[in-house]
């Protein structure tokens, strides 16, 4: 149940018997609790990997591209990726094109 206050928002009851010391200040306000994922855009070479293609950067390191439209005629190419990051090393591909 989560009760409505004028000043600030929603908020959750707190029941020490149920919530205990776990749920902390949870208790006192909801907020969401999912971060927005971190913005990049990433250079570096598109090599084909097992599962996705992936693009070694510059600096060094590899990211894994979660991509939806074509991309096999950047192989072996400088590419500019933009994205969200989708994992440890899974960057979702909003664009790709050539440096």
């Amino acid at each position: 149940m989560v009760y409505v206050t004028r000043e600030r928002g929603p908020e959750l009851p707190y029941d020490s018997i149920w919530n205990g010391a776990a749920m902390g200040s949870l208790c006192r306000k909801a907020l969401p609790l999912m971060s927005r994922p971190t913005r990049y855009e990433l250079t570096g070479v598109l090599l084909e990997g097992r599962v996705y293609p992936v693009l070694r950067v510059d600096g060094g390191g590899e990211w894994q591209l979660d991509v939806t439209k074509s991309w096999r005629h950047f192989l072996g190419k400088r590419v500019t990726v933009k994205g969200a990051r989708d994992g440890f090393d899974v960057l979702a591909v909003d664009a790709i094109g050539l440096v």
